[in-house]
């Protein structure tokens, strides 16, 4: 009865790396965000039970569980605002939220690929040459260069693995160079898979 199961466990870590491997280059995935029992209703043991939703903390307006989705929607609607003025700052972190995504708000690859365009083309003019002073500052107290470097990062990451765009190693080339031209520590890392 049990000699099934026990054959399976012993192959299962293999399997989980082959499965991690079949996906798009430089593997599938991985959820960046933990989840704690904790934030959703207190738990396994229910409201009030653990130390996040009890006591001293169950009436917090700030904690975890407290209108959550209502302030994510408030602050993405900021971002979108800052975005819309031309907030270099607030288009890369709705880019990243939309490509990351999270547990109220799914991965979209359309928008963080407007929005990390929408980074890039101030930096960048379509045939790449450089439009936007390397020390420009980005709002939200960021560096632009950091900023338009990490944007071609991801712009390249996603061209390399086809998430929101026919996949293409020479676009993605293109823009891990782009991101290693303005010398960012993560481009050189994803642009060696392409190379």
């Amino acid at each position: 009865m049990y000699p099934p199961i026990l054959n399976l466990s012993t192959n299962l870590p293999a399997l989980a790396i082959h499965f991690f491997r079949s996906g798009p280059p430089g593997g599938r995935h991985l959820p960046r965000n933990t989840i704690r029992l904790a934030d959703d209703d207190g738990g396994p043991y229910g409201q009030g039970a653990s130390y996040s939703s009890a006591g001293t903390n169950a009436y917090k307006r700030t904690s975890v569980n407290s209108d959550s989705a209502q302030s994510i929607d408030d602050v993405l609607e900021y971002l979108r605002y800052m975005a819309e003025k031309g907030d270099v700052g607030a288009q890369f972190s709705l880019a990243r939220v939309y490509y990351d995504g999270s547990r109220t708000v799914p991965r979209n690859f359309g928008r963080a690929l407007f929005y990390f365009g929408s980074v890039a083309r101030q930096h960048w003019t379509r045939e790449g040459k450089v439009v936007g002073k390397e020390g420009q500052q980005g709002g939200g107290g960021g560096g632009g260069k950091g900023l338009f470097a990490a944007a071609a990062s991801y712009l390249g990451l996603m061209h390399m693995r086809g998430e929101g765009v026919p996949q293409s190693f020479d676009k993605a080339k293109i823009w891990f160079q782009r991101g290693v031209d303005l010398v960012t520590p993560q481009t050189p890392l994803d642009g060696g898979i392409v190379c």
